[in-house]
């Protein structure tokens, strides 16, 4: 076996042999040195690893004052309110918050004035603030000054619960409700955890949800405290609760242990006839008293009985649901006298509901408490009779489900006359009117947004202004969220010479 060096050097014979010719036809001069290779390369190896020596030892010095220095960060201080590291965490937040807020602020000699909406049960609250900077903070401050003329569109702001929070969210992800306008959460609260009851009803499944939500809200504390993942469900304990209750109710009422029934109880169909494969009820009038008898999860019809069930309850809460939001909106135009939007939306709106979804329940209550065993044919299908009532002008057809198709009849006549006043150029008015408003709250908008120092575009004002009306009710900015139902108004703050669009002004403090 040849060596390194060995190789070297044949390698380097043959290499000269065939460049030699090649020098001596171009004349090229040839000089003789010695070059120690493997010399040098062990050198440079040497040179290498020492210089790896003393970049390991660099890191591992950089590393340990790094450690040293956020160990010192993180412990607690005698001088400080907790860790000094989340002191810094804490003044830069306060200094982000405090900046952006007197962005809001337009300069006045040394002065800054601002606006601000305050709700008139917070006045006081307010101006013990003010008060107490003056006493304690070394600074000046001036008044509240309430300001009656203004065009910007209020704020709205609803003072919210631990229980009532996470409902009053899953609200504002479809819509903020205006100043004043009736606060759909306090239905929210009950229907939304229902309705997710009747879709997931399965009695284990429930319990499980409710034994976890019982066991968020019991340990709350020991969960923030440990820095628990679930810590993170807290805020939403009480909707999980209410999740798992319904869930568990509905479960019950479907007779549903895990997709299993539960036959606790006796069922009524207790008659089996000559065929040796019916089962038929000894007494007519017997009927389950807590939930669907579990003899028809062993029949051969139960996937479409179960789903027909299921289906059906769901259009009847449905409908039922929707009838009250529109009720509900009914309500905000008068309130608010809105005579345009109650003749030509709210009633054409709910006419048609009740006409058309309304008169669909009531079929479905009435095929369900009919015997249709005297009759030989079979019983009406709901879908038919309501395409019956657009394209057969409410032909009842061969097998009536009531009457002689005279209140199907009417019904269809309802409905087409509520298309009209929705199509109507009164219609305009509104369009016009809404556009209207939504241009005064814009210019509302821009007005906030526009008392600030020189500097920053319009656009980035106006979005800040935005945000801090959207955050309002956490308690940030300058925003506030308001409903009627409270009981509460707002007012708008100012300076002691507000311009036309203004209703309450404060002017800010500054240091002596």
């Amino acid at each position: 076996m040849l060596s390194y060096s060995e190789i070297e050097r044949q390698c380097g014979r043959q290499w000269l042999r065939s460049v030699r010719p090649l020098a001596m036809t171009c004349n090229f001069t040839r000089l003789n040195f010695s070059y120690d290779i493997a010399g040098d390369v062990n050198a440079k190896d040497e040179e290498l690893l020492k210089r790896e020596k003393e970049i390991k030892k660099l890191h591992a010095e950089t590393e340990s004052q790094i450690k040293g220095r956020l160990s010192q960060l993180i412990q607690p201080n005698v001088d400080f309110d907790g860790s000094p590291l989340l002191n810094y965490k804490w003044y830069f937040e306060r200094e982000s918050v405090l900046y952006t807020t007197l962005n809001f602020f337009q300069p006045e000699r040394s002065w800054y004035k601002g606006l601000c909406w305050c709700p008139l049960k917070d006045r006081d609250k307010v101006n013990d603030e003010i008060d107490f900077i003056k006493k304690n903070k070394r600074v000046i401050c001036s008044y509240l000054q309430e300001v009656h003329n203004y065009d910007l569109v209020p704020p709205t702001y609803f003072e919210s619960s631990e229980f009532v929070l996470s409902f009053q969210e899953i609200v504002f992800t479809y819509g903020v409700p205006s100043y004043k306008e009736a606060n759909p959460v306090l239905f929210t609260m009950i229907t939304f955890p229902f309705l997710f009851g009747v879709m997931f009803g399965d009695f284990a499944h429930g319990l499980v949800l409710l034994s976890f939500a019982f066991y968020i809200c019991l340990r709350k504390d020991y969960l923030i405290s440990s820095k628990s993942v679930l810590a993170d469900a807290i805020p939403y304990r009480y909707l999980l609760l209410l999740l798992g209750v319904f869930a568990t109710f509905c479960g019950f009422l479907y007779n549903e242990f895990a997709a299993v029934p539960l036959n606790f109880i006796s069922t009524c169909f207790d008659t089996l006839l000559p065929d040796g494969e019916t089962l038929e009820r000894s007494d007519p009038s017997c009927v389950h008293p807590t939930s669907i008898d579990p003899i028809w999860y062993a029949s051969a019809n139960e996937l479409q009985f179960i789903n027909s069930f299921k289906m059906k309850i769901s259009v009847i809460l449905g409908v039922a649901h929707m009838t009250v939001g529109v009720i509900v909106k009914g309500l905000n135009t008068i309130y608010f006298k809105s005579s345009v939007d109650f003749f030509f939306e709210f009633l054409p709106q709910l006419l048609f509901l009740l006409g058309f979804f309304g008169y669909m329940n009531v079929m479905i209550i009435i095929k369900w408490l009919t015997d249709w065993t005297p009759v030989n044919q079979n019983a009406p299908t709901i879908i038919t009779l309501l395409i019956g009532i657009a394209l057969k002008g409410g032909d009842p057809g061969e097998t009536p489900l009531y009457g002689d198709g005279t209140l199907q009849r009417t019904v269809g006549v309802t409905i087409l006359r509520t298309f009209p006043p929705n199509l109507s150029p009164l219609c305009g008015l509104h369009s016009l009117d809404a556009d209207t408003q939504a241009h005064h709250h814009k210019a509302g908008a821009r007005t906030r947004a526009g008392a600030h120092p020189p500097g920053g575009s319009g656009d980035d004002r106006a979005q800040s202004a935005r945000g801090t009306h959207r955050r309002g009710h956490e308690g940030g900015g300058g925003g506030v969220r308001h409903t009627e139902e409270e009981g509460e108004e707002v007012r708008l703050l100012g300076s002691d010479h507000p311009p036309a669009h203004c209703h309450y002004c404060v002017r800010a403090w500054r240091a002596v």
